[in-house]
Protein backbone atom coordinates (compact mmCIF):
# COMPACT_ATOMS: atom_id res chain seq x y z
CA UNK A 1 0.00 0.00 0.00
CA UNK A 2 2.67 2.05 0.54
CA UNK A 3 4.47 1.59 -2.36
CA UNK A 4 1.52 2.38 -4.17
CA UNK A 5 0.78 5.94 -2.98
CA UNK A 6 4.76 6.64 -3.56
CA UNK A 7 3.92 5.81 -7.06
CA UNK A 8 0.77 7.96 -7.58
CA UNK A 9 2.96 11.20 -5.63
CA UNK A 10 5.48 10.48 -7.97
CA UNK A 11 3.48 9.72 -11.03
CA UNK A 12 1.86 13.09 -10.64
CA UNK A 13 5.18 15.25 -9.58
CA UNK A 14 6.83 13.90 -12.86
CA UNK A 15 3.97 14.18 -14.83
CA UNK A 16 3.16 17.48 -13.84
CA UNK A 17 5.37 18.63 -16.08
CA UNK A 18 3.61 17.39 -19.46
CA UNK A 19 0.65 19.96 -19.14
CA UNK A 20 -2.82 19.65 -19.26
CA UNK A 21 -3.21 15.54 -19.20
CA UNK A 22 -4.88 13.07 -17.26
CA UNK A 23 -3.21 10.83 -14.98
CA UNK A 24 -4.93 7.26 -14.40
CA UNK A 25 -3.33 6.10 -11.00
CA UNK A 26 -3.67 2.52 -9.73
CA UNK A 27 -4.59 0.74 -6.67
CA UNK A 28 -3.47 -2.03 -4.96
CA UNK A 29 -5.93 -4.18 -3.77
CA UNK A 30 -5.07 -3.97 -0.30
CA UNK A 31 -5.36 -0.25 0.07
CA UNK A 32 -9.53 -1.30 -0.22
CA UNK A 33 -9.38 -2.68 3.13
CA UNK A 34 -8.46 0.74 5.48
CA UNK A 35 -8.53 4.13 5.69
CA UNK A 36 -4.82 4.72 4.12
CA UNK A 37 -6.13 5.19 0.58
CA UNK A 38 -8.45 8.09 0.96
CA UNK A 39 -6.07 10.08 3.11
CA UNK A 40 -3.33 9.49 0.19
CA UNK A 41 -6.11 11.17 -2.09
CA UNK A 42 -6.76 13.91 0.30
CA UNK A 43 -3.24 14.56 0.60
CA UNK A 44 -2.64 13.98 -3.29
CA UNK A 45 -5.58 16.59 -3.91
CA UNK A 46 -3.69 18.88 -1.24
CA UNK A 47 -0.78 18.69 -3.40
CA UNK A 48 -1.82 18.34 -6.93
CA UNK A 49 -5.14 20.86 -6.97
CA UNK A 50 -5.17 21.34 -10.80
CA UNK A 51 -4.49 17.48 -11.32
CA UNK A 52 -6.67 15.79 -13.69
CA UNK A 53 -6.76 13.05 -11.38
CA UNK A 54 -8.61 9.34 -12.68
CA UNK A 55 -8.17 6.59 -9.87
CA UNK A 56 -8.13 2.85 -11.35
CA UNK A 57 -9.23 -0.04 -9.33
CA UNK A 58 -9.14 -3.39 -10.64
CA UNK A 59 -12.41 -5.42 -10.80
CA UNK A 60 -11.23 -8.31 -8.94
CA UNK A 61 -9.86 -6.22 -5.98
CA UNK A 62 -13.52 -4.88 -4.50
CA UNK A 63 -15.32 -6.99 -2.14
CA UNK A 64 -18.40 -5.22 -1.49
CA UNK A 65 -20.53 -2.57 -3.19
CA UNK A 66 -20.27 -0.57 -0.37
CA UNK A 67 -16.35 -0.33 -0.69
CA UNK A 68 -16.80 1.23 -4.27
CA UNK A 69 -19.14 3.62 -3.23
CA UNK A 70 -17.12 4.47 -0.56
CA UNK A 71 -14.39 4.72 -2.93
CA UNK A 72 -16.85 6.82 -5.69
CA UNK A 73 -18.05 9.04 -3.10
CA UNK A 74 -14.36 10.40 -1.97
CA UNK A 75 -13.48 10.38 -5.65
CA UNK A 76 -16.17 12.75 -6.69
CA UNK A 77 -15.69 14.80 -3.14
CA UNK A 78 -12.08 15.22 -4.51
CA UNK A 79 -13.36 16.23 -8.30
CA UNK A 80 -11.43 12.85 -9.27
CA UNK A 81 -12.81 9.92 -11.91
CA UNK A 82 -13.29 6.72 -10.95
CA UNK A 83 -12.34 3.84 -13.47
CA UNK A 84 -12.62 0.18 -13.16
CA UNK A 85 -9.90 -1.71 -14.19
CA UNK A 86 -9.51 -4.70 -16.29
CA UNK A 87 -13.16 -5.42 -16.90
CA UNK A 88 -13.45 -9.32 -17.81
CA UNK A 89 -10.28 -10.04 -16.97
CA UNK A 90 -11.67 -12.26 -13.84
CA UNK A 91 -14.98 -11.76 -11.87
CA UNK A 92 -16.48 -9.01 -14.37
CA UNK A 93 -18.56 -8.13 -11.50
CA UNK A 94 -21.39 -6.44 -13.38
CA UNK A 95 -24.01 -6.23 -10.06
CA UNK A 96 -21.46 -3.55 -9.02
CA UNK A 97 -20.67 -2.00 -12.28
CA UNK A 98 -24.71 -1.07 -12.32
CA UNK A 99 -24.55 -0.18 -8.71
CA UNK A 100 -21.79 2.55 -8.17
CA UNK A 101 -20.78 2.73 -12.04
CA UNK A 102 -17.61 4.62 -12.58
CA UNK A 103 -16.33 7.35 -15.12
CA UNK A 104 -14.72 5.08 -16.67
CA UNK A 105 -14.69 1.33 -17.89
CA UNK A 106 -11.10 -0.23 -18.97
CA UNK A 107 -12.04 -3.22 -20.84
CA UNK A 108 -9.66 -5.83 -20.71
CA UNK A 109 -7.01 -6.53 -23.42
CA UNK A 110 -8.30 -10.24 -24.11
CA UNK A 111 -11.64 -8.16 -25.47
CA UNK A 112 -8.88 -6.44 -27.75
CA UNK A 113 -6.73 -8.50 -28.97
CA UNK A 114 -7.56 -10.25 -32.03
CA UNK A 115 -10.74 -8.37 -32.68
CA UNK A 116 -9.92 -7.63 -36.60
CA UNK A 117 -10.41 -11.31 -37.02
CA UNK A 118 -13.32 -12.05 -34.18
CA UNK A 119 -16.82 -13.50 -35.74
CA UNK A 120 -19.33 -11.31 -36.34
CA UNK A 121 -21.23 -12.71 -32.96
CA UNK A 122 -18.44 -11.88 -30.70
CA UNK A 123 -17.95 -7.81 -32.16
CA UNK A 124 -22.03 -7.82 -31.44
CA UNK A 125 -21.58 -9.03 -27.79
CA UNK A 126 -18.76 -6.34 -27.34
CA UNK A 127 -20.91 -3.91 -28.96
CA UNK A 128 -23.85 -4.82 -26.43
CA UNK A 129 -21.74 -4.21 -23.48
CA UNK A 130 -20.29 -1.03 -25.00
CA UNK A 131 -23.92 0.07 -25.12
CA UNK A 132 -24.77 -1.12 -21.63
CA UNK A 133 -22.26 0.55 -20.18
CA UNK A 134 -22.38 4.18 -22.20
CA UNK A 135 -26.31 3.32 -21.30
CA UNK A 136 -24.51 3.88 -17.26
CA UNK A 137 -23.04 7.59 -18.38
CA UNK A 138 -20.01 5.62 -18.90
CA UNK A 139 -16.74 6.20 -20.67
CA UNK A 140 -15.31 2.26 -22.71
CA UNK A 141 -12.16 2.17 -22.91
CA UNK A 142 -10.06 -0.33 -24.50
CA UNK A 143 -7.07 -1.66 -23.42
CA UNK A 144 -4.37 -3.20 -25.10
CA UNK A 145 -4.94 -1.59 -28.43
CA UNK A 146 -1.95 -3.01 -30.47
CA UNK A 147 -2.83 -2.32 -34.51
CA UNK A 148 -3.69 0.34 -36.47
CA UNK A 149 -6.97 -2.74 -37.40
CA UNK A 150 -7.88 -3.44 -33.62
CA UNK A 151 -8.17 0.33 -33.17
CA UNK A 152 -10.22 1.35 -36.19
CA UNK A 153 -12.29 -2.06 -34.68
CA UNK A 154 -12.85 -0.32 -31.45
CA UNK A 155 -14.11 2.73 -32.73
CA UNK A 156 -16.31 1.11 -34.78
CA UNK A 157 -17.54 -0.65 -32.10
CA UNK A 158 -18.57 2.35 -29.64
CA UNK A 159 -15.05 2.62 -27.21
CA UNK A 160 -14.85 6.47 -26.64
CA UNK A 161 -11.08 5.97 -25.55
CA UNK A 162 -8.23 3.22 -26.10
CA UNK A 163 -4.75 3.19 -24.69
CA UNK A 164 -2.01 0.43 -25.97
CA UNK A 165 1.22 -0.04 -27.37
CA UNK A 166 -0.09 1.21 -30.87
CA UNK A 167 0.06 4.89 -29.35
CA UNK A 168 3.35 4.37 -27.71
CA UNK A 169 5.25 2.29 -25.62
CA UNK A 170 6.50 3.20 -21.73
CA UNK A 171 8.98 5.89 -21.73
CA UNK A 172 11.15 7.28 -18.61
CA UNK A 173 10.19 10.45 -17.61
CA UNK A 174 12.95 12.27 -19.14
CA UNK A 175 12.13 11.54 -21.92
CA UNK A 176 8.74 13.18 -21.86
CA UNK A 177 10.11 16.49 -20.12
CA UNK A 178 12.48 16.42 -22.83
CA UNK A 179 10.27 16.58 -25.57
Amino acid sequence: AQLSQICRTEGLRIGESLGNTHFYLNTHPIELTGPELFASLHTLRDDFPEAQIVLEVHEGAVASSDVLQNVRQVTRDLNMGLAYDDFGAGHSRLKELFEVPPDVLKFDLKFIHGLPFSSQQHRATIQSLIRIVRDLNVVPLAEGVETPDEAAVCQELGFELAQGFLFGRAETAAHWTTI
